[in-house]
């Protein structure tokens, strides 16, 4: 099974305040714990990442740190470059789903790996389900067997 994680799910994982901490830990845990999961990611992802969390903390970097490890523990995990065929194929998600550039990244990533996509921006479940597999991370776990 792939799967695709926006930026979003990894931010929150890491954010005390942040009520839906829980669920992105507990999809975190399942996917490093089931080596049957492929996590397919765009290189772009440890920017969004790594630049987010540390606006949020103000530069610490033991949180940066801490995202860094949690993606080592991934015991599958793809990164894909944003080279010509990515791009390209984003350029046609932003067009057709009317979506964000780095959105649009996120749906092509998950598009060209059948994988299914986890987030919780609300934009791209609505415009992009049509095309592909979209949930948030309590459905993706409800989902799991």
């Amino acid at each position: 099974m792939n799967v695709t994680l926006d930026a979003n799910i990894w931010v929150v994982s890491l954010s005390p305040s942040d009520k839906r901490q829980a669920i992105c830990c507990d999809l975190l845990d399942e996917i490093c714990s089931n080596p049957g999961i492929t996590v397919c990611s765009p290189l772009l992802m440890g920017v969004e990442v790594f630049g987010s969390i540390a606006r949020i903390n103000r530069g610490d970097y033991t949180k940066i740190n801490e995202a860094k490890q949690m993606m080592r523990m991934i015991p599958s995990h793809i990164w894909l470059a944003l080279d010509n065929w990515l791009t390209a194929e984003a350029s046609y998600c932003a067009t057709m789903f009317r979506l964000r550039g780095a959105d649009a990244v996120y749906v092509a990533t998950a598009l060209s790996n059948n994988a299914t996509l986890v987030t919780f921006d609300q934009e791209i479940i609505d415009r992009a389900s049509t095309a592909l597999t979209v949930l948030k991370p309590d459905e993706w776990l409800e989902m799991r067997p």
